[in-house]
């Protein structure tokens, strides 16, 4: 989302620079000292002030996150510090830009079950902080702050209900805000209890899944706000993204250098470990997941502008989509599927947006903005 010129080339160079520094620091954080859990961290705080540097620098900033509304009329987006924006998902034409008092930068955005609300992730001027707006009106309603982590809010979820915001920050905290009353609660402060740098709540309600930015992922039950398993990623570098399947059935979580790992949530084992087949050593590989609504696809959003998408039943590559816009330097930060699972966006790191339309075995642009 983002609009005006960009030098589309010079945010490349900026970004791929920074890009090869934190993943040669990551390397040697894992390889050289593993019995410092922290050093991972680290290489994520690094990757998140990368990420915001590029974005400054550029006209036409990254876009890190979009979300469908319940309807599947209207995208929102999160560029940064360009703020969260809504767009035509028929056209790619932006109709609003939303205005959060307090919010540097904005990180992540989802909307609420209804599509009524949209929450904002993001970085406040000493705090972390979702911003909740109603979206008929484009008026903020709510704003919710916690003690800062690094990065501010990185990953932001409804529940199954609306009535709970979950927010994740770049430090591994993980919180959880009644909307109606603004209330706080925190499900995860590390090292205490295992981090969290991304959160999703489980469709049918009662549990939510966290990463920890290491080789684990945690599900919760939020009656509680006990942990109650941990799943693990073998090899995984920077776990950082989760997401449930629509069945609830499956947690899939990926981690920074194109692996995403397939678990079953009854049990907690292990059942895939799905590999980017264009893995370059040396660079970030994976940023975002979406299962579609219906059937077993997962898309993931990848480097050098690729989209896979995966039948995760039989761990299958069904599909390679290339950036239709011939920006392959450019990494897919996000992606995700419409409500019906026959439309998919995808946003990348140069600021462009491509609406798909989804087959079983396929898919093809019917819109792009770049």
């Amino acid at each position: 989302m983002a609009t005006e010129a960009v030098t589309a080339r010079q945010a490349r160079r900026h970004r791929t620079a920074i890009t090869a520094a934190v993943v040669a620091a990551a390397t040697l954080t894992t390889a050289a000292v593993p019995a410092l859990p922290h050093y991972r961290a680290d290489a994520a705080r690094a990757t998140l002030t990368a990420a915001r540097a590029a974005g400054a620098a550029a006209r036409r900033p990254p876009i890190y996150s979009v979300a469908f509304s319940h309807d599947g009329k209207t995208l929102a987006t999160a560029d940064g510090f360009y703020g969260p924006r809504l767009w035509n998902a028929a056209t790619l034409r932006q109709t609003a830009t939303l205005v959060a008092p307090g919010e540097d930068s904005a990180n992540a955005v989802a909307f609420s079950p209804d599509g009524r609300t949209l929450a904002v992730g993001g970085i406040g001027v000493s705090y972390d902080i979702v911003t909740v707006f109603r979206v008929a009106t484009r008026r903020l309603i709510r704003t919710l702050t916690a003690p800062t982590g690094f990065g501010g809010v990185v990953s932001v979820a409804f529940s199954p209900d609306g009535n709970t915001v979950a927010a994740a920050d770049g430090g591994g905290s993980t919180y959880l805000w009644s909307i109606a009353t603004g209330r706080r609660m925190t499900l995860t402060v590390p090292p205490r209890g295992g981090g969290g740098v991304a959160v999703a709540f489980g469709p049918l309600g009662g549990k939510a899944a966290t990463a920890n930015n290491g080789d684990l992922a945690y599900l919760w039950n939020l009656a509680t706000k006990r942990r109650i398993a941990t799943m693990t990623a073998p090899g995984a570098t920077l776990l950082q993204l989760v997401t449930f399947s629509p069945d609830g059935r499956m947690l899939a979580a990926g981690d920074a250098i194109g692996r995403t790992y397939l678990w079953k949530v009854a049990t907690g084992r292990r059942i895939a470990t799905l590999t980017d087949p264009g893995i370059v050593p040396g660079f970030l590989a994976e940023w975002s997941l979406a299962f579609r609504p219906h059937g077993t696809m997962l898309a993931v959003g990848a480097g050098k502008g690729r989209v896979y998408l995966w039948n995760v039943a039989t761990g299958k590559r069904i599909a390679t989509l290339a950036d239709p816009g011939n920006h392959p330097a450019a990494d897919m930060n996000t992606v995700a599927f419409g409500p019906s699972g026959t439309m998919l966006v995808s946003a990348n790191g140069d600021g462009s947006i491509y609406l798909w339309k989804v087959s079983a075995r396929t898919a093809h642009v019917v819109a792009m903005r770049t």
